[in-house]
């Protein structure tokens, strides 16, 4: 209440996000609920109150900023938008594993090995109990593209120190 009486209330927009707490083990089959974190925006001249069940990262937000404030110029990101329609996703690394997840599913991917090691129809399956693999699919093979895609650009920007395009 005190803040909204402030002459720069109207004019912010406030990002709430928190940080991941681990408990997860290798045992433990309850991956996601460990890495989901709440992140929600509140603009005070935006009443909508609209709640999004769709997949972002962290690094959506600074896009999502931008777009919000209609930022017209260039800018660098590992992240999208999530104010525009487009699939979300999400990729972590735990215990080794690179993982990729979206509005359908979970994928665990060893480098190492150069193999997918499970598939989870995610949220269906919200409790990952059933990996779908062996699984001849071109849409996992296109996520597994798609990660290592990701985790290279990332690699490559940062042993670069370079943020260009």
């Amino acid at each position: 209440k005190n803040i909204a009486q402030q002459p720069w209330f109207s004019n912010t927009l406030f990002v709430f996000v928190a940080d991941h707490g681990f408990r997860y083990t290798k045992e433990s089959n309850e991956i996601l609920r460990e890495i989901r974190i709440p992140l929600f925006v509140y603009d005070p001249r935006d009443s909508t109150g609209k709640r999004e069940g769709q997949v972002v990262k962290q690094l959506d937000i600074v896009p999502s900023v931008l777009d919000k404030l209609r930022y017209p110029g260039p800018f660098t990101s590992f992240g999208g938008s999530f104010y525009r329609p487009a699939a979300g996703f999400s990729v972590n690394k735990i215990f080794g594993v690179h993982q990729y997840v979206d509005s359908v599913s979970l994928i665990g991917f060893s480098p190492e090995q150069d193999k997918l090691l499970y598939y989870y129809a995610f949220p269906k399956d919200s409790l990952l109990r059933n990996n779908l693999l062996p699984l001849k699919s071109t849409e996992a093979a296109q996520k597994i593209r798609r990660l290592k895609a990701f985790n290279q650009q990332a690699v490559n920007r940062l042993a670069e120190n370079r943020l260009d395009r």
